[in-house]
């Protein structure tokens, strides 16, 4: 069998990996994949110092230095950050409308949590839904619900809600009250 010369092997023997000869090492695009595994896996950012990663990223890329848990948490910011700014452009030029989705809870410590949920339809017709806040509010009171939701509304540059969807606590009654006068 004879040897493609548009491929390299990197690791001599049989079985060695072979590539495409054009095919060159890019450290920042292995960041983004490692990036992307831990995102998409829902893993925690220590998996990159495990053995076994270690010994993967070694097989599959021998002239790869895995980074460590904190660059990995650095990159994950960074990429929440860079989306945040696109997701936000779009809201505020290209997006018709957006339908909300909120609940209150609190935790054992008895902390209040709200999150808001954006669902939307892209560009190219495809439905979407982000999750645009979650966070701590002092108490489930239906007006203090109704600024925070005002607020995170203000932040993404919504301007356009067709509907909001809620549980049934009675407070919602305010919430969606107080929203209104707002528009």
């Amino acid at each position: 069998m004879s040897k493609d010369p548009r491929q390299t092997n990197l690791v001599g023997g049989k079985g060695g990996l072979i590539v495409p000869a054009n095919q060159r090492y890019n450290a920042k695009e292995c960041r983004k994949v490692v990036t992307n595994f831990v995102i998409l896996d829902e893993h925690p950012f220590r998996v990159v110092e495990g053995e076994g990663f270690k010994q993967l990223c070694k097989q599959l890329q021998p002239l790869m230095t895995p980074p460590s848990r904190r660059t990995v948490a650095r990159d994950c910011f960074q990429l929440f950050l860079d989306e945040k700014l696109k997701l936000k452009a779009f809201f505020k030029s290209d997006c018709r409308s957006v339908a909300l989705t909120t609940d209150c809870w609190s935790s054992l410590q008895n902390l209040g949590y709200i999150t808001i949920t954006a669902h939307f339809i892209d560009m190219c017709w495809n439905y979407q839904k982000r999750i645009i806040s979650f966070t701590l509010i002092p108490n489930n009171k239906g007006l203090t619900i109704g600024k925070k939701v005002e607020e995170v509304l203000k932040e993404w540059g919504i301007r356009n809600v067709s509907t909001i969807t809620v549980d049934n606590a009675s407070s919602n009654d305010v919430v969606v009250g107080y929203l209104k006068k707002k528009t």
